[in-house]
């Protein structure tokens, strides 16, 4: 039996050949670990050099060879060995790595320690951080039951250094306001004073649901300790109280013993009526008297002290307790009445004066009525108001500017009243021009203004102005003369305009039909229009002119532009004139409409397309429906009444026309870049949204 050697025979050729094949393959191996090894950075999923020797079993199905797969296991083993090494160095680079952001971390946190140790906020003065706290305070009304939710409550959670400051400054919480959702109406205002009789109820008290005693308990006690956070800063108080039975109470019983650091109050007139106030009250600088709730529902004993103010009718109040007696020299004090007119219905006088805290005091009336009598007994006796600055009287009744409705009371030899520091004057209404400008004198009024028509408001403003003498400076005019009486009425009395600064003209139709002819400005225009001869500007009347305002008028582009225009010109003389430095033209009209005759034409054929469709539509529901009756004039309006033409063509606005006027608008562009500030656009809330939100 022969036996085979699965070996192949060697010779010595073959084993040569052999040998240098081996060699060759652990050469091949060992370059190709090398070179693995040299390139060990790059990624696996490169395709491998075409040269490699090994690259012919890729892309085929070719099996190794026993010496190619040795040499591939080879170098398999090589390249897992450096890799393991790569990867030791990676994880070790990332414990590192991590370690030296912890240590990072720490240091940042230090750095913010410092930067907020250091911050400028914390170096904030406490004043200024009192004046910021401040600003959080909410400016409307705010229930006791919320008190909570504004500032500078929820301040007091910030920081500790916060909560100081907060608890500091007791002029943070000193304003105090009191409404009546919690309060017992049925509760009177104050004990009586020793020796008097109770109040009683003449009619049926307003009742209201129950409330809790823990919520009034609690809000009491916030009251309370909002008072002591006070210390000893003047307290702003305002007092809601509704019905005219309800004297917020026991909220009112709770403030009473500080009254004495009472520097603002407003209240209903019962609540004052009804409220002793202490004396002296040295601090009291405005009084707001809301005359709303009309008379309080009780009435006081037979036996019951004097009016502190001369009155021919019985009162149910003792108004305005005299708090200041001894006084030498009693600081100011400012008054406001609100709606008198539903007080004076029931109670004449219409108001009663506060002669108990010396009228020398009152520094400020601001009196606004809607439904006023024409009686000279509604105002308060001027002449005792010598240190009178401010006066503000506002009709706001239906026909306050008819002629026809005139007081006949007026005295017309009686002296006027002299006013010798009243420096703002403002006048609306017929009745009150009557009752106000022409009893009085103001000669160091600076501020005048003036609502009402032209029939009787003009010779007033005109004998007020001339027996005065005073210097002007702002003036602001809204009527419904015409332009020529509107001009008139300033060339009347041209010497009293020398001095001048702000001038506002607005003409309105008041209770006038609005189908009223368009009132145009072109008097006006050529009075306000500077003279362009240096040598006539005394023809001038507004030297000093550097605010105009109109409004209400109907005016061409061009007039008005060539206003501006000549008082923006350099004068000749800076100490007799000066240039105008602002207007305001927002409600200032064209005199153009909106479409054109033949734009016109085509909206109201398209109209009448419509129209016609919606007859045809209502034709077939009557097909539809045979048993529903439609009469012909139940549907004639909707074909045969056009609307009018001011509904379909609008008039321009002065701004709107002037954009499609290109010559007008580069004047204007000329003027604003010289420096003139232009209103003309009213801004809606949408641009102020945007002008917020605008990203620098």
């Amino acid at each position: 039996m022969n036996i085979v050697d699965p070996q192949p025979s060697i010779t010595p050729d073959s084993n040569s050949n052999n040998h240098s094949s081996n060699n060759g393959v652990s050469r091949a191996a060992s370059n190709d670990d090398h070179g693995d090894e040299s390139n060990d950075t790059s990624s696996s999923s490169l395709p491998l050099d075409q040269n490699w020797r090994f690259s012919h079993l890729r892309p085929s199905t070719t099996v190794p060879t026993n010496h190619e797969l040795a040499s591939l296991l080879s170098s398999r083993e090589v390249l897992e060995q450096s890799r393991r090494r790569l990867q030791d160095e990676v994880d070790q680079l990332l414990r590192l790595a991590e370690s030296k952001q912890v240590q990072i971390k720490d240091k940042q946190s230090r750095i913010d320690l410092h930067s907020s140790l250091g911050s400028s906020l914390r170096r904030i003065p406490s004043d200024v951080l009192r004046d910021i706290f401040a600003r959080t305070i909410p400016l409307l009304h705010v229930s006791l039951r919320n008190v909570c939710l504004d500032g500078p409550w929820p301040l007091l959670r910030v920081c500790k250094h916060w909560h100081n400051i907060c608890l500091a400054y007791g002029s943070l919480w000193n304003r105090i306001s009191i409404d009546t959702s919690l309060s017992h109406p049925l509760e009177r205002p104050l004990p009586a004073a020793e020796g008097g009789h109770p109040l009683i109820h003449e009619r049926p008290l307003y009742m209201r649901p129950t409330i809790p005693n823990d919520v009034q308990a609690r809000t009491i006690e916030l009251l309370e300790l909002k008072i002591s956070r006070s210390r000893d800063a003047g307290l702003y108080i305002t007092i809601q109280a509704r019905p005219p039975t309800d004297y917020a109470q026991p909220f009112l019983r709770t403030i009473w013993p500080h009254m004495h650091r009472c520097v603002y109050i407003k209240a209903p007139r019962h609540v004052l009526a009804n409220t002793p106030l202490p004396r002296p009250c040295e601090r009291l600088r405005q009084i707001d008297v809301d005359y709303s709730t009309g008379p309080g529902r009780f009435h006081s004993g037979p036996t019951t002290v004097h009016l502190p103010f001369p009155t021919e009718t019985p009162h149910d109040i003792e108004s305005f307790q005299a708090f200041l007696v001894g006084n030498q020299e009693p600081p100011t004090i400012n008054i406001s009445y609100h709606d008198v007119d539903r007080y004076s219905q029931m109670h004449p006088p219409f108001i009663p004066i506060p002669q108990s805290f010396a009228a020398n005091r009152v520094t400020k009336i601001n009196l606004v009525v809607s439904n006023m009598r024409p009686s000279d007994t509604f105002l308060p006796n001027l002449s005792l108001f010598a240190n009178l600055v401010e006066l503000s009287m506002i009709d706001r009744s239906p026909g306050q500017h008819t002629p026809g409705l005139l007081s006949q009371n007026t005295a017309g030899d009686t002296p006027r009243a002299i006013m010798p520091r009243l420096t703002q004057l403002a006048v609306s209404g017929t009745r009150l021009t009557q009752l106000t400008i022409d009893r009085i004198v103001a000669p160091s009024l600076i501020a005048l203004s003036y609502v009402g028509p032209m029939e009787v408001g003009f010779d007033s403003l005109r004998d007020f102005i001339s027996v005065s003498s005073c210097d002007l400076v702002r003036f602001f005019l809204t009527t419904n003369a015409s332009d020529q009486d509107i001009a008139g009425f300033f060339q009347s009395i041209a010497h009293a305009w020398r001095t001048v600064e702000v001038v506002g003209i607005r003409h309105d139709t008041f209770d006038r039909d609005f189908t009223e002819v368009k009132n145009e400005c072109a008097a006006t225009i050529d009075l306000l229009t500077r003279p362009r001869d240096n040598a006539a500007s005394s023809a001038d009347i507004f030297p000093c002119l550097s605010f105009l305002e109109l409004a209400g008028f109907y005016s061409d582009i061009h007039g008005v532009v060539d206003v501006l225009e000549s008082r923006r010109e350099e004068v000749y003389d800076p100490r007799s004139a000066v240039r105008l430095a602002g207007c305001r033209l927002t409600d200032l009209m064209s005199l153009h409409y909106k479409y054109s005759d033949a734009e016109l034409r085509v909206i109201a054929a398209k109209i009448a397309r419509v129209r016609t469709l919606q007859s045809e539509r209502m034709a077939s529901t009557w097909e539809t429906h045979p048993l529903q009756s439609h009469g012909d004039d139940e549907y004639r309006e909707i074909w045969d009444d056009f609307p009018p033409n001011e509904f379909y063509n609008p008039t321009l606005t002065w701004v709107e026309r002037l954009d499609r006027e290109p010559d007008q608008l580069a004047r204007m562009n000329r003027l604003q870049n010289d420096g003139l500030e232009v209103w003309m656009r009213l801004r809606r809330l949408e641009d102020e949204f945007l002008l917020v939100a605008k990203p620098q």
